[in-house]
């Protein structure tokens, strides 16, 4: 039994409240889309940046040289193969 004087919060059934928490969750929901995509957006510009430096680096190495860290064959020796069609 509730205490004298007490009364129980008035629950609210009705339509109107429905439809403020449907609006409350559907602009909850919204904010966070927005966020999501921002943080995209934000991923994919770095990603850009990334991809820029890379083709730059790759770009601004001479062109037709070897790597100057080759390994010299330690076994001094050249093995070739044949194949059945004689190439």
């Amino acid at each position: 039994r509730a205490p004298l004087g007490f009364q129980p919060p008035e629950k609210k059934s009705s339509l109107k409240s429905i439809v403020e928490t449907l609006a409350r969750a559907t602009n909850d929901s919204i904010g966070e889309t927005r966020s999501n995509l921002q943080n995209q957006q934000s991923t994919i510009k770095n990603l850009e940046v990334q991809m820029g430096q890379l083709a730059n680096l790759l770009f601004s190495k001479s062109q037709g040289t070897l790597p100057n860290n080759i390994k010299i064959n330690p076994k001094e020796q050249v093995k070739a193969i044949t194949l059945r069609s004689g190439k």
